[in-house]
């Protein structure tokens, strides 16, 4: 079973290759918004704000 961390790491990316890819345009805002999300939970973790 893997690490939610390691799951998180896999949704920020997905976005930031397809961008690389120039198909950025493919990703809906849903993705990018989580994405978004999930970089603002590991700074949060990593500062050590909210848990």
């Amino acid at each position: 079973m893997e690490s939610p961390c390691v799951n998180a790491g896999k949704d920020v990316n997905y976005p930031l290759i397809k961008s690389f890819q120039g198909k950025a345009h493919e990703i809906s805002i849903a993705v990018w918004i989580l994405a978004g999300i999930f970089v603002l939970r590991f700074v949060m973790i990593g500062l050590k704000i909210g848990g």
